[in-house]
Order: C-alpha cells, then structure tokens, then sequence
C-alpha cells in the first residue's frame, strides 16, 4: 500500500501526487474521467470547480483513499 504523508494540501495537489506515485499521465487520468487532457490540467492546477461526482470518480482510479481528500 502507497502511504503519502500531506500537511494542509489542497485537494487539487493530493490528486495530482496520487497521480504521480500511481505512475498514471494527465492523458491516462483524463481518459478515465471522459475528458480531455487539457481540462483534466485545469482540475490539477485549480482552475475548474471540482464536482463531488469527478472526485469520487478520481479517488476510485487512483485509488486516493477518501480521508486523503479532506485535510484538516
């Protein structure tokens, strides 16, 4: 199991070092979620409203265990 240790992160940032260590491209990712690469970049870098819908689909491909999502 992955273990990935996050201080006061955002969302978008837990994401996006899940997407890493997964090895998964911003192609790959994007693919999964019926979207184009460019908007999958915009959810990264915070510049799209994240849906709790696309959330939960992105925890289920990356595996991101939903605790990880809501930093305290």
């Amino acid at each position: 199991m992955i273990e990935i240790h996050l201080t006061k992160t955002c969302i978008q940032e837990t994401i996006r070092q899940y997407r890493i260590v997964r090895g998964y491209s911003q192609e790959y990712v994007a693919h999964q979620l019926d979207i184009s690469q460019k908007a999958y970049s915009k959810i990264e870098r915070g510049e799209t409203k994240l849906t709790i819908d696309r959330l939960l689909k992105l925890s289920r491909i990356m595996e991101i265990p939903r605790a990880a999502l809501y930093p305290d």
